[in-house]
């Protein structure tokens, strides 16, 4: 049990990250296509025919919106879990692989922190 700690405290870390401030600005103008496209009156099928995007965000986009609606912060908490179950899934994998344990939480803390890094310079502007 508390070998596990370490990697347990890093996925709340991202957690806390990702999550922090999800609904503090309103949603930026791709984030805004993407709903349009997820719940488009003509169908998200319709809708992708004409898109060159990959569909897989939007399908799942669709499905979360019709659990959880259209605000900023429930919009964005699908990426905001993705990311957190990708921390975990590379601790998982690197695990697996047998790496020592300290390796796979620094790894996973890198994850962490990298990813969320950029959501929060995103949210910041170009200047930061």
């Amino acid at each position: 049990m508390i070998r596990a700690n370490g990697m347990t405290a890093v996925i709340v870390l991202a957690a806390c990250l990702r999550f922090m401030d999800l609904g503090k600005l309103e949603l930026w103008l791709d984030e805004c296509g993407a709903v349009l496209m997820a719940a488009s009156p003509q169908g998200l099928l319709h809708e992708l025919a004409r898109d060159n995007n990959p569909p897989l965000y939007f399908l799942l986009l669709k499905g979360w919106i019709g659990v959880f609606g259209l605000g900023e912060v429930a919009v964005r908490s699908m990426s905001a879990v993705i990311g957190v179950l990708t921390v975990a899934a590379l601790g998982l994998c690197l695990r697996s692989l047998g790496l020592p344990r300290r390796a796979v939480v620094w790894s996973m803390v890198l994850c962490a922190v990298a990813l969320s890094r950029s959501v929060t310079r995103r949210r910041r502007g170009p200047t930061s």
